[in-house]
């Protein structure tokens, strides 16, 4: 209960007692308890998660055209499945819409193909999700980053090379001591076993460069279309509602307005959008 405090004129005053600061002695505790100095994260304003696919949320594609690891290009992915907002119950992205991106060429000791997913359409009514800031990285059924399916190590190409290298490299050395057998006690003896000693020099520069050549090949990754995968995306997406302006849309008609003079960019300048409540 609140204690009476004392007046000027000596009588006893109703209401809560103050403290010297001016505050209620409640106000007083909480501070001393709670200072303003206080560590505190705020948070945003509240979303309409109805809307909202958040961060990290696996998006289930299918490809729709064969990649070979080779060269880099372009690739292509359907969605398999209805993709829910955060509240389990409305579709964000439905089955049909498509993610477009690029894979890069694998590097020598790679076995994964890595995907970049920028653009986001959806089936229904070609609203566009833009991820090039942020691209939704290619992973397998276990999330793990990468598209592993038809892997070849070119076995026979890089070590059969190296057993031709080997054959020729003895042979040289064959060539080299049966030469130099048909030499001694000749007249040209010795021109005969300097040929030989060229003749075996030479096959082990082939030899060594065939070797170092075939060690040098690269895996080639080809992953089938129909090659399930998911995509998680590294930001929220949020669907705009019908009429509303996204960023982008804000800076591009401001800067229409801004060609066609300045009354009109007034009336079209970017304007800051809130997430959908």
């Amino acid at each position: 209960m609140d204690t009476a405090a004392p007046r000027s004129d000596g009588r006893l005053s109703r209401g809560p007692s103050m403290s010297t600061s001016g505050k209620p002695a409640g106000a007083a505790s909480e501070a001393a308890n709670y200072g303003e100095d206080y560590p505190r994260v705020v948070s945003s304003q509240p979303v309409d998660l109805s809307r909202t696919v958040l961060q990290d949320t696996p998006i289930p594609l299918v490809l729709t055209r064969s990649v070979n690891s080779q060269i880099g290009g372009p690739v292509t992915a359907m969605v398999e499945r209805d993709v829910y907002g955060a509240d389990g119950k409305t579709v964000v992205i439905p089955a049909g819409s498509t993610m477009h991106g690029r894979y890069e060429g694998m590097r020598r000791g790679e076995t994964r193909l890595r995907t970049e997913f920028t653009r986001l359409v959806r089936a229904v009514d070609h609203a566009q999700f833009d991820l090039r800031a942020s691209p939704g990285v290619g992973a397998d059924l276990m999330g793990r980053a990468g598209l592993v399916d038809d892997l070849n190590q070119r076995v026979a190409e890089r070590y059969g090379g190296a057993v031709i290298a080997g054959a020729i490299e003895i042979a040289g050395s064959v060539i080299e001591q049966r030469l130099a057998r048909q030499g001694e006690g000749t007249a040209d003896g010795q021109t005969v076993v300097v040929a030989g000693g060229q003749a075996n020099r030479n096959a082990q520069s082939i030899a060594r460069l065939l070797l170092e050549r075939n060690l040098d090949l690269t895996d080639v990754h080809i992953v089938h279309g129909g090659y399930q995968f998911l995509v998680s995306p590294s930001v929220d997406l949020w669907l705009a509602r019908p009429g509303e302006r996204s960023a982008d849309q804000a800076v591009r008609t401001a800067g229409a307005g801004t060609a066609t003079g300045a009354g009109a960019a007034a009336t079209t300048r970017p304007v800051a959008l809130p997430p959908p409540q």
